[in-house]
């Protein structure tokens, strides 16, 4: 009854209707496309419009809530274009809106596959990040009254950290024809169903057939809190799409943003034997909730696509940390030739930072540790050879894995962290009140 309570609530269809903020929309869109970012706040945001960017702002200097008009252009000039070039800017491979969705406003969600290139003093590296822009406007006025950012913000931070990103699938796209070059978009009705699976509006459900398959998966993840039940695991496989090749997506898979090295559960997992890896892995490491416990969970459908927005917690069984995150899920789901609804394709979105620090144990990069630094060295390089006490320094201090492992830095792995250096009183010698104020002050404040 309680979920029947929550649907009721939360759950709406989307209509085919033209967006009742589009023009909004499209103001933003010219005045942001040719770097005119105070016209765009003039004409389209709120007074107290709040772009919210998860992750860690020391590793991620675009990442934090920016409120108000002048804070977001500040982002936007500096936080975004002051790091780095974007690639082929707001080309939307899905649009997924709402004239009077689940937070009773306006709602637009645009699903975007991004490239950037960091400036060369930032080290000039290449990265791509799948990306949700989620707008919600002033019922009244159509103005923006908030964004949400979701990205892969911890490979973003590794790549500003000086390290090259990952080689990660981006979200799996469908298309009859390439995505545009140029930075004019000729063919934006392709490009807005670049995602899109044929099949999804054919298969004749109904708006609570289609959910039910998306609650019977959560379902069976609460079921399935332990993973050594191998019929609950064979349930979730059941929900997704067998390898057919009579059909547009031959074959399920689910995708997971993040570096692989570092978060075990990141990564493109294709076809059922792999999807039910990904489930061994993520029932495995973690104890958590999904949005069948999120009472304030919501949904939208468009055909067959549901978009899950919720809180995801949970807490690493190996190192016991806990982490909490808003997420989107994104379901597509088909219908298969036997006739029955599945799961084709579920991408997730979530502040990869923060998950990856509850499964590393707080060690940002721990496939970019300095093995040449034994810990009692300065070094223009950040980390050291121990990973656990270049997790405990910069717990403590940030910048001694994002910029370099300096005097202090070294200071601080006997201080805090327990590590015994030969040579200590040269390394004694170096510490100052101040610094040991300023690793007081981030550790209290910033975490």
């Amino acid at each position: 009854m309680r979920l029947l309570l929550v649907f009721l609530c939360s759950v709406l269809v989307v209509c085919r209707s033209a967006f009742v903020c589009q023009d909004t929309i499209d103001i933003y869109n010219a005045h942001v496309n040719v770097g005119n970012f105070t016209g765009a706040a003039d004409l389209t945001f709120d007074d107290d419009v709040e772009y919210i960017i998860p992750g860690n702002p020391i590793y991620c200097p675009w990442c934090d809530v920016w409120s108000g008009k002048d804070r977001v252009v500040e982002l936007f000039v500096e936080g975004f274009l002051g790091h780095f070039t974007i690639i082929n800017p707001l080309i939307n491979i899905r649009s997924i809106y709402t004239d009077d969705g689940p937070k009773n406003v306006p709602e637009l969600l645009d699903f975007n596959d991004e490239s950037f290139v960091l400036h060369k003093q930032f080290g000039g590296r290449y990265f791509r990040v799948p990306v949700i822009h989620d707008f919600t406007f002033d019922p009244t006025t159509c103005l923006i009254t908030s964004m949400h950012l979701y990205h892969d913000s911890y490979t973003a931070s590794v790549v500003a950290a000086g390290y090259p990103s990952a080689a990660i699938p981006i979200m799996p796209s469908l298309t009859m024809s390439p995505p545009a070059t140029e930075f004019v978009v000729t063919n934006p009705t392709n490009l807005l169903n670049w995602q899109y699976i044929p099949g999804e509006g054919d298969t004749g459900a109904t708006q609570s057939q289609i959910l039910n398959v998306v609650n019977n998966y959560y379902a069976f993840l609460d079921d399935a809190q332990d993973n050594t039940n191998p019929q609950v695991l064979q349930s979730i496989q059941s929900l997704f799409i067998p390898l057919d090749y009579d059909l547009p997506q031959a074959q399920a898979h689910i995708y997971v943003p993040g570096d692989p090295n570092a978060l075990e559960i990141s990564g493109l997992f294709v076809g059922i034997d792999m999807i039910a890896e990904y489930h061994q892995r993520l029932l495995g490491s973690v104890d958590q909730v999904t949005p069948n416990s999120d009472t304030y969970a919501t949904y939208l459908v468009d055909e067959g696509s549901v978009v899950v927005s919720w809180n995801w917690r949970g807490t690493h069984r190996d190192t016991e940390l806990e982490f909490e995150v808003d997420a989107i899920d994104y379901f597509q789901i088909i219908e298969s030739e036997a006739g029955a609804l599945r799961i084709a394709r579920l991408t997730r979105f979530f502040d990869t930072w923060n998950v990856t620090m509850a499964y590393t144990n707080k060690l940002p990069f721990p496939h970019h540790l300095n093995y040449d630094n034994d810990c009692c060295q300065a070094s223009n390089l950040g980390s050291c050879a121990n990973a656990e006490v270049t997790a405990c320094v910069c717990d403590y201090s940030p910048n001694c894995c994002a910029q370099e492992w300096n005097e202090e830095c070294v200071s601080f792995t006997s201080i805090f962290c327990s590590f015994s250096c030969n040579g200590a009183d040269r390394i004694y010698s170096s510490v100052s009140i101040a610094g040991l104020l300023f690793a007081w002050v981030i550790k209290s404040f910033l975490f």
